[in-house]
Formats: structure tokens, C-alpha cells, sequence
């Protein structure tokens, strides 16, 4: 029996059944072959849609530890993660934003130590770039006086504590001082010029906390939190916060972060 006349004359009577098959044969092997190319476009939507719609916290990246450590082995340490986050993330990082801070303080108000406030030290990488100025300026210079620290505050921690430009606010290091210790005097009093700029790194910012305080909606000004403690943190240049970290803390731990935006 000749099979060639008979397949074709078979194929002619079921020619719909057999064009059906070939097409959904074809139609498969062009959707395996694109699949990885589906899988790809997906997965790049879908981290551009988390991306864009994520906190800044959690779009981008923040190194932090606590140490001891001087200006000298801050710069240091400083260099080993600028080369790290470089060469892990290369042309993705925008900028990073170094940041440190002491330990917590307690302020003096009306001849009374506060137990219910914190006040610390801060350098923020950049800040004088992305404030606008309440009153003063940003201090030229240190204080002569080696217990006075010259330092610019928030516009909230000005009204908390009824501060002005030249004005000082006693601190104490212990909760049960029986004098303060030493006195942040106010060179200026800034704002942010936008809030919402990724630069401030959300609820990390140099104008809340984020272990004890939260900030309210398009606001970077400190709330009392639950346990009743709100945080504030006078604003100094790094050249002025380590020889105060050290003569304050001595041998003491720093906080130190390092914000990589992309």
C-alpha cells in the first residue's frame, strides 16, 4: 500500500484539524522561546512598581553600626565602605550620605532636669544644602568655651524648648545630675526646604528619631511617643562633633550611618 497518497488524501478531508494543530504548535514554541524574556520584562516591572511605590528606607540602602571611634578612624572606616558600596554597586548609587551620632542627653527647662526629652549630637553629610534658615546661620566657628557647643536645631526643638538664636540649652549626661554638664548654643534655627526629598532618608532623619519617634505626614518635626520621650538632635559639623563626642564620651560608642541612594 502506497502511504504518501493515502496521508495526503487524509490530510485534505481533515485539513481544519491538522491547520489547528500546527498553529497551536507553533503558537507554543513561540511562547517557550519567549518566556524568559517574559519572565525578565515582568520582573523588571514589578521592581520598578516596588521601587516606586516603597518608603525611601526600604527603596534604598543604609550601613549603621556602633563603635568607638575618632575622627581619624571615621575616615578610615569611611573609605572602606565608600570603595565597598562602589564597587558592589557601582553607577546604581546616586550619592551616599554619612551620618553619626552621640549618645543621648538630657536637657535642663526652667532649672529642671527633663526626663521626658532626649537631646544628642549630629552631623548630617550635605544638610546646609537642604535647609532653609528659620533665624541665624550656620556656626563659622567653635565656641571658645570648650562646655559650649555651637549648633544649628530644628525649628520643632526651637519651639519645644523656647529657644532663640544665641540662646543655650543646658544638658547632663545621667539622669540624676545635680548640674549640666554642657550647653548647645543655638547659631541657627533651619527647616527643611522639602520634606520629602529621599536626602533625609524618611524616618531617619537628623530632625527625628527613629527608635522613639514618628513622624507625622510631610513633617520632620518630633512627636512624644508612647513612653512620653521625645528626641532632638542639635545639628554640628564633623569637625566639631568628634573632639565634643570624645571630651563628652570618652571611650564612648558612635552611631554611624551611611545612606547609599540610587
Amino acid at each position: 500500500m502506497d502511504f504518501l497518497p493515502f496521508i495526503l488524501k487524509r490530510a485534505r478531508r481533515h485539513w481544519q484539524l491538522l491547520l489547528t494543530l500546527s498553529l497551536g504548535v507553533v503558537l507554543a514554541t513561540a511562547l517557550l522561546a519567549s518566556g524568559p524574556l517574559l519572565v525578565d520584562a515582568v520582573i523588571e516591572m514589578g521592581l520598578y512598581l516596588t521601587l516606586q511605590s516603597s518608603g525611601v528606607a526600604d527603596a534604598n540602602l543604609r550601613l549603621a553600626t556602633s563603635t568607638p571611634v575618632d575622627q581619624v578612624g571615621f575616615q578610615t572606616l569611611d573609605g572602606e565602605i565608600q570603595t565597598l558600596l562602589r564597587a558592589a554597586l557601582g553607577d546604581h548609587v546616586d550619592r551616599v550620605v554619612r551620618t553619626t551620632e552621640s549618645k543621648w542627653m538630657f536637657p535642663w527647662t526652667g532649672g529642671q532636669l527633663g526626663t521626658d526629652q532626649r537631646v544628642n549630637l549630629r552631623f548630617y553629610e550635605g544638610i546646609q544644602d537642604h535647609v532653609e534658615y528659620v533665624a541665624g546661620e550656620w556656626p563659622a566657628q567653635a565656641s571658645d568655651d570648650p562646655a559650649v557647643i555651637r549648633a544649628v536645631i530644628s525649628d520643632g526643638m526651637a519651639r519645644a524648648f523656647a529657644l532663640r538664636v544665641g540662646d543655650r540649652l543646658p544638658l547632663s549626661l545621667r539622669q540624676n545630675s545635680a548640674e549640666p554638664k554642657v550647653w548647645i548654643e543655638v547659631a541657627g534655627v533651619v527647616r527643611p526646604q522639602n520634606p520629602r526629598d529621599p536626602y533625609w532618608f524618611g524616618e531617619f532623619s537628623p530632625f527625628g528619631s527613629e527608635r522613639d519617634v514618628r513622624l507625622r505626614a510631610g513633617s520632620l518635626t518630633p512627636q512624644t511617643t508612647q513612653r512620653g520621650s521625645a528626641r532632638y538632635s542639635a545639628i554640628v559639623a564633623l569637625d566639631a562633633f568628634f573632639p565634643a563626642v570624645t571630651s563628652l564620651f570618652p571611650g564612648g560608642k558612635v552611631d554611624l550611618a551611611w545612606h547609599a541612594l540610587f
